[in-house]
């Protein structure tokens, strides 16, 4: 095809709409593998998640059952809520009437002055 002195060859006009095809293809194509990775790290972000989620939902379902269980009851009971069933013996210890205990002296702390040089060895180094 000739339009004046401009020779138009219709297979360059292919090769370069094919070219410029392919081009934007792969443009399209690295546009979205960026993407693909982006969501994959993202998945193992959510993965990882959803496995602390889980582990956390076991744990609570095993501490719901061993705090509903009757030896747990039993055992607080008799433990902190200082309660006993039929036929168990309590012991209770009662101070002479007009006893007051001495309370036990602790020594004093020793105060040692360090020089600023000791002080900062000691933050620095942690010797």
């Amino acid at each position: 095809m000739k339009i004046g002195s401009l020779k138009i060859n219709l297979r360059h006009i292919g090769i370069f709409a094919t070219v410029c095809i392919v081009l934007v293809v792969m443009m399209n194509f690295s546009t979205r593998l960026e993407e693909l990775y982006q969501l994959q790290k993202v998945a193992g972000v959510v993965y990882s998640q959803s496995t602390a989620v889980m582990l956390t939902q076991q744990t609570l379902k095993t501490e719901v059952a061993q705090a509903t269980s009757p030896a747990a009851a039993s055992d607080y009971a008799r433990g902190q809520a200082h309660m006993a069933q039929p036929g168990d013996q309590v012991f209770g210890i009662v101070a002479e009437p007009g006893f007051t205990p001495e309370p036990t002296k602790s020594p004093a702390p020793i105060h040692v002055q360090k020089s600023n040089v000791e002080i900062w060895m000691t933050f620095i180094f942690g010797q």
